[in-house]
């Protein structure tokens, strides 16, 4: 029962980031799968059906795999919210190495702006290599 039980909570953990990644989840539905885990594991504890323990486990974590993904911050900071969809100039510090590919290579650089910081993922040509 054990294994079963580990495997269902990674496959929770894992759906739970997966349907925020499709849907959009809010505080009370995390609540809600917290909710309904609790009376199922509390049921298996009454009647000791394996099912309600099962049930339990995979509503706890993909509460917790929902609660995972509403806490990364995934905002873009107010400075930069008028500067979306708009060509513009910047200047910053690289801070990962340069992912190349075949057609160009992706950078990561750290730029500031009134007071607001942030990363932004810079598509570059392959040439001259950035790092």
């Amino acid at each position: 029962m054990v294994q079963r039980l580990l495997l269902l909570g990674a496959f929770g953990f894992a759906s739970g980031v997966a349907l925020c990644s499709l849907f959009v989840f809010s505080w009370p539905v995390t609540g809600f799968l917290f909710l309904l885990s609790a009376i199922s594991i509390g049921s298996y504890f009454r009647y000791r059906w394996h099912t309600y323990a099962y049930f339990g486990v995979v509503c706890l974590w993909v509460g917790l795999g929902v609660l995972r993904t509403l806490t990364v911050p995934m905002n873009v900071p107010v400075a930069f919210v008028p500067l979306v969809g708009t060509p513009v100039q910047l200047s910053g510090t690289i801070v990962r190495d340069a992912d190349v590919r075949e057609s160009a290579q992706r950078v990561t650089v750290r730029t500031e702006q009134a007071g607001a910081a942030t990363n932004i993922l810079v598509v570059a040509p392959l040439y001259p290599v950035l790092s």
